[in-house]
Protein backbone atom coordinates (compact mmCIF):
# COMPACT_ATOMS: atom_id res chain seq x y z
CA UNK A 1 0.00 0.00 0.00
CA UNK A 2 1.62 3.34 -0.86
CA UNK A 3 1.53 5.61 1.67
CA UNK A 4 0.99 9.55 0.60
CA UNK A 5 2.82 12.77 1.74
CA UNK A 6 1.56 14.98 4.47
CA UNK A 7 -1.50 16.86 2.88
CA UNK A 8 -0.43 20.14 1.28
CA UNK A 9 -1.88 23.77 2.34
CA UNK A 10 -1.37 27.24 2.31
CA UNK A 11 -0.46 27.59 6.48
CA UNK A 12 -3.15 29.53 8.07
CA UNK A 13 -5.55 29.87 5.23
CA UNK A 14 -9.02 30.87 5.78
CA UNK A 15 -11.35 30.17 3.38
CA UNK A 16 -13.91 33.33 3.35
CA UNK A 17 -14.48 34.53 -0.40
CA UNK A 18 -18.37 34.54 -0.83
CA UNK A 19 -20.56 32.79 -3.75
CA UNK A 20 -20.17 34.76 -6.70
CA UNK A 21 -20.53 38.39 -6.59
CA UNK A 22 -20.17 38.68 -3.14
CA UNK A 23 -17.39 40.43 -0.96
CA UNK A 24 -14.87 38.99 1.21
CA UNK A 25 -16.13 38.94 4.79
CA UNK A 26 -14.57 40.41 8.22
CA UNK A 27 -17.26 38.35 10.40
CA UNK A 28 -15.08 36.89 12.87
CA UNK A 29 -15.85 33.23 13.85
CA UNK A 30 -18.11 32.56 10.65
CA UNK A 31 -16.80 31.40 7.60
CA UNK A 32 -18.77 31.59 4.37
CA UNK A 33 -18.34 28.20 2.08
CA UNK A 34 -16.75 29.73 -1.14
CA UNK A 35 -19.20 27.67 -3.82
CA UNK A 36 -18.95 29.79 -7.15
CA UNK A 37 -22.06 27.53 -8.24
CA UNK A 38 -24.72 25.84 -7.06
CA UNK A 39 -27.30 23.49 -8.63
CA UNK A 40 -30.34 21.16 -7.61
CA UNK A 41 -29.78 17.78 -9.20
CA UNK A 42 -33.49 16.16 -10.52
CA UNK A 43 -34.62 19.25 -10.71
CA UNK A 44 -38.42 19.50 -8.91
CA UNK A 45 -38.51 15.65 -7.52
CA UNK A 46 -37.92 14.54 -4.11
CA UNK A 47 -33.74 13.69 -4.64
CA UNK A 48 -31.04 12.63 -1.56
CA UNK A 49 -27.87 11.08 -1.42
CA UNK A 50 -25.40 13.42 -3.54
CA UNK A 51 -21.80 11.56 -4.21
CA UNK A 52 -19.30 13.16 -5.72
CA UNK A 53 -16.36 11.07 -7.35
CA UNK A 54 -12.52 12.50 -6.34
CA UNK A 55 -12.09 14.83 -9.04
CA UNK A 56 -15.69 15.92 -9.25
CA UNK A 57 -16.65 15.37 -13.02
CA UNK A 58 -19.35 12.63 -11.96
CA UNK A 59 -22.07 12.71 -9.00
CA UNK A 60 -24.77 10.57 -8.33
CA UNK A 61 -27.85 10.79 -6.33
CA UNK A 62 -30.96 9.22 -5.21
CA UNK A 63 -34.40 9.88 -6.96
CA UNK A 64 -37.45 9.37 -6.25
CA UNK A 65 -40.90 8.76 -8.86
CA UNK A 66 -44.22 8.85 -8.62
CA UNK A 67 -45.63 6.19 -6.45
CA UNK A 68 -42.89 5.69 -4.22
CA UNK A 69 -40.70 4.08 -6.85
CA UNK A 70 -36.98 5.21 -6.24
CA UNK A 71 -33.70 4.90 -8.80
CA UNK A 72 -30.07 5.68 -8.73
CA UNK A 73 -29.04 8.79 -11.09
CA UNK A 74 -25.55 9.44 -12.53
CA UNK A 75 -24.32 12.08 -14.30
CA UNK A 76 -21.14 13.15 -16.00
CA UNK A 77 -20.31 15.00 -19.75
CA UNK A 78 -23.72 16.67 -19.26
CA UNK A 79 -25.84 13.57 -19.52
CA UNK A 80 -27.59 12.04 -16.89
CA UNK A 81 -28.28 8.03 -16.61
CA UNK A 82 -29.87 6.03 -14.41
CA UNK A 83 -27.60 3.11 -13.91
CA UNK A 84 -30.19 1.22 -10.70
CA UNK A 85 -31.86 -0.88 -13.59
CA UNK A 86 -35.36 -2.10 -13.03
CA UNK A 87 -34.29 -1.91 -9.82
CA UNK A 88 -36.64 -0.30 -7.00
CA UNK A 89 -36.75 0.84 -3.09
CA UNK A 90 -32.90 1.73 -3.69
CA UNK A 91 -30.59 2.99 -0.91
CA UNK A 92 -28.30 6.08 -0.96
CA UNK A 93 -25.53 5.86 -3.56
CA UNK A 94 -21.64 5.30 -3.35
CA UNK A 95 -19.81 6.39 -6.18
CA UNK A 96 -16.27 5.03 -6.19
CA UNK A 97 -13.02 7.60 -6.28
CA UNK A 98 -12.82 7.24 -9.82
CA UNK A 99 -16.08 7.50 -10.74
CA UNK A 100 -16.12 4.36 -12.80
CA UNK A 101 -18.49 2.35 -10.29
CA UNK A 102 -21.96 3.01 -7.57
CA UNK A 103 -22.45 1.04 -5.14
CA UNK A 104 -25.79 0.32 -3.26
CA UNK A 105 -28.78 -1.30 -1.78
CA UNK A 106 -32.10 -2.02 -3.90
CA UNK A 107 -34.61 -4.25 -4.34
CA UNK A 108 -36.88 -6.22 -7.10
CA UNK A 109 -39.63 -4.35 -6.09
CA UNK A 110 -40.84 -1.80 -3.73
CA UNK A 111 -41.62 -4.15 -1.28
CA UNK A 112 -39.25 -6.69 -1.51
CA UNK A 113 -36.08 -6.62 0.84
CA UNK A 114 -33.04 -4.65 -0.11
CA UNK A 115 -29.68 -6.32 -1.32
CA UNK A 116 -26.06 -4.76 -1.86
CA UNK A 117 -25.69 -4.12 -5.55
CA UNK A 118 -22.73 -2.82 -7.78
CA UNK A 119 -22.49 -1.27 -11.07
CA UNK A 120 -19.99 -0.58 -13.41
CA UNK A 121 -21.55 2.72 -14.88
CA UNK A 122 -22.22 1.51 -18.36
CA UNK A 123 -23.83 -2.01 -16.77
CA UNK A 124 -26.33 -3.50 -15.04
CA UNK A 125 -26.44 -3.85 -11.85
CA UNK A 126 -24.95 -6.74 -10.07
CA UNK A 127 -26.56 -8.30 -6.99
CA UNK A 128 -23.58 -8.77 -4.26
CA UNK A 129 -24.96 -10.85 -1.42
CA UNK A 130 -27.77 -11.87 0.22
CA UNK A 131 -27.99 -10.43 3.57
CA UNK A 132 -30.67 -8.03 3.80
CA UNK A 133 -29.40 -3.36 4.14
CA UNK A 134 -30.33 0.02 4.58
CA UNK A 135 -29.99 3.18 3.81
CA UNK A 136 -25.83 3.52 3.58
CA UNK A 137 -24.36 2.13 0.70
CA UNK A 138 -21.70 -0.60 0.60
CA UNK A 139 -17.86 0.83 0.18
CA UNK A 140 -16.37 0.31 -3.46
CA UNK A 141 -12.28 0.54 -4.64
CA UNK A 142 -11.81 2.39 -7.68
CA UNK A 143 -11.27 -0.12 -10.46
CA UNK A 144 -8.50 -3.08 -9.92
CA UNK A 145 -7.30 -2.94 -13.71
CA UNK A 146 -9.12 -5.98 -14.57
CA UNK A 147 -13.06 -4.29 -15.10
CA UNK A 148 -13.77 -5.14 -11.54
CA UNK A 149 -14.17 -2.87 -8.44
CA UNK A 150 -13.98 -4.51 -4.72
CA UNK A 151 -17.16 -4.25 -3.04
CA UNK A 152 -17.62 -4.20 1.09
CA UNK A 153 -20.82 -5.59 3.13
CA UNK A 154 -22.15 -6.76 5.70
CA UNK A 155 -23.64 -10.61 4.46
CA UNK A 156 -23.86 -13.98 5.77
CA UNK A 157 -21.46 -16.90 4.13
CA UNK A 158 -20.31 -20.02 4.83
CA UNK A 159 -17.30 -20.05 6.96
CA UNK A 160 -14.22 -20.75 6.60
CA UNK A 161 -11.56 -23.71 8.12
CA UNK A 162 -10.06 -21.13 10.71
CA UNK A 163 -12.98 -21.52 12.86
CA UNK A 164 -12.95 -25.02 13.77
CA UNK A 165 -16.20 -25.47 15.77
CA UNK A 166 -17.92 -22.72 13.87
CA UNK A 167 -21.53 -22.25 12.80
CA UNK A 168 -22.09 -23.14 9.01
CA UNK A 169 -22.64 -19.49 8.52
CA UNK A 170 -21.35 -16.56 9.74
CA UNK A 171 -22.57 -12.80 9.19
CA UNK A 172 -20.06 -9.80 9.34
CA UNK A 173 -18.01 -8.08 6.50
CA UNK A 174 -16.94 -9.27 3.52
CA UNK A 175 -15.15 -8.15 0.09
CA UNK A 176 -16.10 -8.86 -3.45
CA UNK A 177 -14.73 -8.11 -6.62
CA UNK A 178 -17.94 -7.58 -9.15
CA UNK A 179 -17.64 -6.21 -12.46
CA UNK A 180 -20.39 -7.14 -14.85
CA UNK A 181 -20.97 -10.18 -12.81
CA UNK A 182 -20.49 -11.16 -9.61
CA UNK A 183 -17.58 -12.63 -7.67
CA UNK A 184 -17.30 -14.73 -4.54
CA UNK A 185 -17.02 -13.59 -1.05
CA UNK A 186 -14.05 -13.32 1.27
CA UNK A 187 -14.43 -12.40 4.88
CA UNK A 188 -12.67 -9.69 5.86
CA UNK A 189 -12.61 -9.52 9.94
CA UNK A 190 -10.40 -12.39 11.05
CA UNK A 191 -8.68 -11.51 14.27
CA UNK A 192 -6.50 -13.44 16.42
CA UNK A 193 -7.64 -16.56 14.12
CA UNK A 194 -11.31 -15.74 14.50
CA UNK A 195 -14.06 -13.56 13.07
CA UNK A 196 -15.00 -10.49 15.07
CA UNK A 197 -18.25 -8.52 14.41
CA UNK A 198 -17.70 -5.62 11.91
CA UNK A 199 -19.90 -2.50 10.51
CA UNK A 200 -19.89 0.70 8.53
CA UNK A 201 -17.05 -0.16 5.98
CA UNK A 202 -14.51 2.10 3.87
CA UNK A 203 -12.16 1.01 1.84
CA UNK A 204 -9.26 2.85 -0.13
CA UNK A 205 -8.02 3.01 -3.63
CA UNK A 206 -6.87 -0.29 -4.36
CA UNK A 207 -9.23 -2.46 -2.24
CA UNK A 208 -6.46 -4.28 -0.08
CA UNK A 209 -7.36 -1.66 3.20
CA UNK A 210 -10.93 -1.47 4.93
CA UNK A 211 -11.35 0.38 8.37
CA UNK A 212 -14.84 -0.43 10.26
CA UNK A 213 -16.56 -0.68 14.00
CA UNK A 214 -16.32 -3.35 15.72
CA UNK A 215 -17.54 -3.20 19.43
CA UNK A 216 -17.68 0.99 19.11
CA UNK A 217 -14.22 1.13 18.26
CA UNK A 218 -12.53 1.97 14.82
CA UNK A 219 -10.27 -1.16 13.24
CA UNK A 220 -8.64 -2.04 10.54
CA UNK A 221 -8.25 -5.05 8.09
CA UNK A 222 -5.87 -5.56 5.46
CA UNK A 223 -4.88 -8.11 3.00
CA UNK A 224 -1.48 -9.57 1.61
CA UNK A 225 -1.38 -11.92 -0.66
CA UNK A 226 0.93 -14.39 1.93
CA UNK A 227 -1.87 -14.22 5.02
CA UNK A 228 -5.09 -12.97 3.57
CA UNK A 229 -7.17 -10.86 5.29
CA UNK A 230 -6.93 -9.36 8.97
CA UNK A 231 -7.44 -7.80 11.52
CA UNK A 232 -4.27 -5.54 13.17
CA UNK A 233 -3.83 -5.17 17.03
CA UNK A 234 -3.95 -1.32 16.19
CA UNK A 235 -7.20 0.48 17.46
CA UNK A 236 -7.35 3.47 15.09
CA UNK A 237 -9.69 5.47 17.54
CA UNK A 238 -6.79 6.16 19.52
CA UNK A 239 -4.68 9.15 20.95
CA UNK A 240 -1.67 9.89 23.13
CA UNK A 241 -3.59 8.31 25.77
CA UNK A 242 -5.20 5.11 24.42
CA UNK A 243 -8.17 3.73 22.72
CA UNK A 244 -10.86 6.06 22.67
CA UNK A 245 -12.60 5.79 26.59
CA UNK A 246 -16.46 6.87 24.69
CA UNK A 247 -18.02 4.71 21.48
CA UNK A 248 -16.40 5.61 17.86
CA UNK A 249 -18.14 5.07 14.64
CA UNK A 250 -18.49 6.25 10.85
CA UNK A 251 -14.88 5.69 9.20
CA UNK A 252 -14.24 7.51 6.45
CA UNK A 253 -10.29 7.22 4.71
CA UNK A 254 -8.36 8.95 2.06
CA UNK A 255 -7.41 6.80 -1.01
CA UNK A 256 -4.89 5.65 0.36
CA UNK A 257 -5.54 4.94 3.93
CA UNK A 258 -3.00 7.09 5.46
CA UNK A 259 -5.68 9.58 7.00
CA UNK A 260 -9.03 8.14 8.87
CA UNK A 261 -11.46 10.59 9.99
CA UNK A 262 -14.44 9.46 12.76
CA UNK A 263 -16.55 9.94 14.87
CA UNK A 264 -15.91 9.96 18.74
CA UNK A 265 -17.52 10.77 22.28
CA UNK A 266 -14.27 9.76 23.94
CA UNK A 267 -12.66 12.43 26.92
CA UNK A 268 -9.54 11.06 26.39
CA UNK A 269 -8.75 12.23 23.11
CA UNK A 270 -8.33 15.80 22.97
CA UNK A 271 -7.26 17.88 26.16
CA UNK A 272 -9.84 20.43 25.49
CA UNK A 273 -12.83 17.88 24.92
CA UNK A 274 -14.82 16.52 27.34
CA UNK A 275 -16.55 14.47 25.80
CA UNK A 276 -20.37 13.25 25.88
CA UNK A 277 -20.94 14.18 22.07
CA UNK A 278 -19.81 12.33 19.12
CA UNK A 279 -17.14 14.83 17.29
CA UNK A 280 -14.64 14.63 14.02
CA UNK A 281 -11.33 13.03 14.48
CA UNK A 282 -8.09 12.88 12.16
CA UNK A 283 -5.61 10.04 12.36
CA UNK A 284 -2.67 10.10 10.80
CA UNK A 285 -1.68 6.28 10.74
CA UNK A 286 2.45 7.15 9.51
CA UNK A 287 2.73 9.91 11.89
CA UNK A 288 0.56 8.48 14.47
CA UNK A 289 -0.93 11.39 15.35
CA UNK A 290 -4.46 12.84 16.19
CA UNK A 291 -6.08 15.79 15.72
CA UNK A 292 -9.50 17.11 16.11
CA UNK A 293 -10.96 18.43 13.32
CA UNK A 294 -12.36 22.23 14.69
CA UNK A 295 -11.95 24.23 17.55
CA UNK A 296 -15.20 26.15 18.14
CA UNK A 297 -15.65 29.71 17.43
CA UNK A 298 -14.10 31.47 20.85
CA UNK A 299 -11.49 28.87 20.75
CA UNK A 300 -13.85 26.07 22.47
CA UNK A 301 -14.20 22.44 21.66
CA UNK A 302 -17.48 22.13 22.61
CA UNK A 303 -20.45 21.51 20.00
CA UNK A 304 -23.21 22.54 21.85
CA UNK A 305 -24.77 19.38 22.81
CA UNK A 306 -25.12 17.93 19.10
CA UNK A 307 -23.56 15.08 17.62
CA UNK A 308 -20.93 15.06 14.27
CA UNK A 309 -22.48 12.65 11.42
CA UNK A 310 -22.10 11.78 8.14
CA UNK A 311 -18.30 11.89 7.90
CA UNK A 312 -16.25 11.47 4.85
CA UNK A 313 -12.65 12.84 4.62
CA UNK A 314 -11.25 13.69 0.65
CA UNK A 315 -8.94 11.56 -1.11
CA UNK A 316 -5.70 12.86 -0.05
CA UNK A 317 -6.94 13.54 3.49
CA UNK A 318 -6.63 17.60 3.39
CA UNK A 319 -10.51 17.85 3.71
CA UNK A 320 -13.29 16.26 6.20
CA UNK A 321 -17.10 17.00 5.69
CA UNK A 322 -19.65 16.17 8.01
CA UNK A 323 -23.12 17.24 9.62
CA UNK A 324 -23.95 19.02 12.80
CA UNK A 325 -26.24 21.14 14.83
CA UNK A 326 -23.98 22.49 16.97
CA UNK A 327 -24.27 26.94 16.72
CA UNK A 328 -20.82 26.55 19.01
CA UNK A 329 -18.62 25.30 15.71
CA UNK A 330 -18.80 28.92 13.88
CA UNK A 331 -20.81 31.60 15.40
CA UNK A 332 -23.67 31.71 14.08
CA UNK A 333 -27.85 30.36 14.22
CA UNK A 334 -30.22 28.54 12.31
CA UNK A 335 -32.86 30.81 10.31
CA UNK A 336 -36.00 30.77 11.67
CA UNK A 337 -37.61 29.15 8.78
CA UNK A 338 -35.75 26.06 10.03
CA UNK A 339 -38.25 25.60 12.98
CA UNK A 340 -39.99 22.84 10.92
CA UNK A 341 -36.74 20.78 10.11
CA UNK A 342 -34.02 19.18 12.06
CA UNK A 343 -31.43 21.70 12.17
CA UNK A 344 -28.53 20.28 11.21
CA UNK A 345 -26.03 21.95 8.47
CA UNK A 346 -23.46 20.91 6.64
CA UNK A 347 -19.40 21.50 7.54
CA UNK A 348 -15.95 21.42 5.70
CA UNK A 349 -12.88 21.35 7.85
CA UNK A 350 -9.21 22.18 6.68
CA UNK A 351 -8.25 20.45 10.10
CA UNK A 352 -4.88 20.57 9.93
CA UNK A 353 -5.22 24.30 10.14
CA UNK A 354 -8.15 24.41 12.23
CA UNK A 355 -10.40 26.25 9.60
CA UNK A 356 -13.91 25.35 8.80
CA UNK A 357 -16.61 26.31 6.76
CA UNK A 358 -19.85 26.68 6.17
CA UNK A 359 -21.83 24.90 3.20
CA UNK A 360 -25.75 25.09 3.76
CA UNK A 361 -26.69 28.77 5.16
CA UNK A 362 -28.89 31.10 4.33
CA UNK A 363 -26.91 34.64 2.73
CA UNK A 364 -28.15 38.13 3.12
CA UNK A 365 -28.70 41.02 0.80
CA UNK A 366 -25.30 41.45 0.19
CA UNK A 367 -24.18 37.79 0.61
CA UNK A 368 -22.93 37.54 3.71
CA UNK A 369 -24.36 34.56 5.92
CA UNK A 370 -27.31 35.28 7.68
CA UNK A 371 -27.69 31.84 9.14
CA UNK A 372 -27.72 28.40 8.61
CA UNK A 373 -29.99 25.93 6.79
CA UNK A 374 -31.00 22.38 7.09
CA UNK A 375 -27.78 20.16 5.26
CA UNK A 376 -27.01 16.75 5.85
CA UNK A 377 -24.47 13.71 4.04
CA UNK A 378 -21.68 15.44 2.49
CA UNK A 379 -19.59 14.33 -0.47
CA UNK A 380 -16.57 15.57 -1.15
CA UNK A 381 -14.32 15.59 -4.04
CA UNK A 382 -10.14 15.51 -3.41
CA UNK A 383 -9.70 19.03 -3.43
CA UNK A 384 -12.70 20.40 -2.00
CA UNK A 385 -13.69 21.83 -5.14
CA UNK A 386 -16.89 19.78 -5.34
CA UNK A 387 -19.39 18.77 -2.24
CA UNK A 388 -22.56 17.13 -2.69
CA UNK A 389 -25.32 16.93 0.23
CA UNK A 390 -28.29 17.12 0.81
CA UNK A 391 -31.45 19.69 2.39
CA UNK A 392 -35.34 19.66 2.76
CA UNK A 393 -35.08 23.64 3.11
CA UNK A 394 -36.44 25.99 0.77
CA UNK A 395 -33.78 28.76 -0.31
CA UNK A 396 -30.68 27.09 -0.12
CA UNK A 397 -29.66 27.59 -3.53
CA UNK A 398 -30.97 30.00 -6.11
CA UNK A 399 -34.11 29.45 -7.18
CA UNK A 400 -34.86 26.01 -4.93
CA UNK A 401 -38.33 27.19 -3.59
CA UNK A 402 -40.11 24.12 -4.87
CA UNK A 403 -40.67 22.47 -1.46
CA UNK A 404 -38.94 19.61 -2.49
CA UNK A 405 -35.95 17.50 -0.35
CA UNK A 406 -33.15 17.71 -3.23
CA UNK A 407 -29.44 16.47 -3.67
CA UNK A 408 -27.37 19.76 -3.92
CA UNK A 409 -24.20 19.93 -5.67
CA UNK A 410 -21.61 22.96 -5.35
CA UNK A 411 -18.97 23.44 -6.96
CA UNK A 412 -15.88 25.44 -8.08
CA UNK A 413 -14.18 26.15 -4.38
CA UNK A 414 -11.76 29.29 -4.80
Amino acid sequence: MQVSTSPQRTSGRIWARAVAGSALLGLAGVVLAAYTYSEVLGGSIDTDGASVSADGTRVAWREFGSGGTSSIKVRYGGTTYTVSGSLDNVGRPRISRDGLYVAFYGATGSGSSRFPYGVKIGNSPVQLGVFHGGDTPPAVSDDLGNGTARYCFYDTYNVPSRIPLGPPEYTSLVVEDAGTSSGSKTPITWYSNHLIAGTEPAITTDGETVFFTSSDEIRVSEYSSLTGWTVSSDIVSSGSSGPSNGDSRDASCSADGRYVAFASQGSNLDSGDAGGNFDVFVRDRTAATLTRAYTGSGGSTGIGGWDAEGIEISSDGSYVAFFSGSTDILDLEFCDTMQEYIEETVFVSDWANQSVEAVSFMPDGEGDPACFLNGTFPSISQDADHIGFQSDTPGIVSGDNDGYKHALHKYDHT
